[in-house]
């Protein structure tokens, strides 16, 4: 399915295919950016806020950093492991299956928070209002086979550096 038989806007077209062609594309700037300023430059587009997730590698066991899109949902902020719709999931999905613990800052307030990603009934009582919160979520998903993970980041004062993998 391409993107142009959504519901998309003329920019938010452009956004896909720019995503799609150049996954790593100005993601040091936009992390950079949204540091430096706690989020004033780099901290939404089109109206969906962004935050800076920092996991552990799986493979390096070195610090990762991407910036996300999010929903934020009773306390919990909701991402989407999309990866601008590509048959392989992104690589902080991945380093969240082996250490669920992470940091996730959504503006000037860094915070430990512990992964956990929606089971199917959950995911598809929230996947209509994360694809209108976010309409590019739902061009993703169109375009892959593999199912879209919904990954709810808790807060939790004491998840930064656990490294432990849990199926709770």
């Amino acid at each position: 399915m391409t993107v142009s038989a959504t519901n998309l806007t003329r920019q938010e077209r452009f956004d896909y295919r720019l995503m799609r062609r150049f996954p790593r594309f100005g993601v040091r700037a936009h992390r950079a950016a949204h540091r430096f300023t706690s989020g004033r430059i780099g901290g939404s587009k089109r109206g969906v806020p962004i935050g800076v997730l920092t996991t552990t590698g799986r493979r390096s066991g070195q610090r990762r950093s991407v910036p996300l899109m999010y929903m934020q949902d009773n306390g919990r902020f909701l991402v989407v492991a999309a990866n601008a719709g590509q048959d392989a999931p992104p690589a902080w999905y991945l380093n969240l299956q082996s250490d669920r613990s992470a940091e996730f800052r959504p503006r000037d307030e860094t915070l430990p928070v512990r992964a956990r990603e929606l089971h199917e009934e959950e995911r598809r009582s929230v996947w209509d209002r994360l694809a209108r919160h976010n309409p590019l979520w739902a061009a993703f998903q169109q375009c892959t086979e593999r199912p879209t993970a919904v990954v709810a980041l808790e807060p939790h004062p004491s998840a930064a550096g656990q490294g432990e993998a849990t199926n709770d």
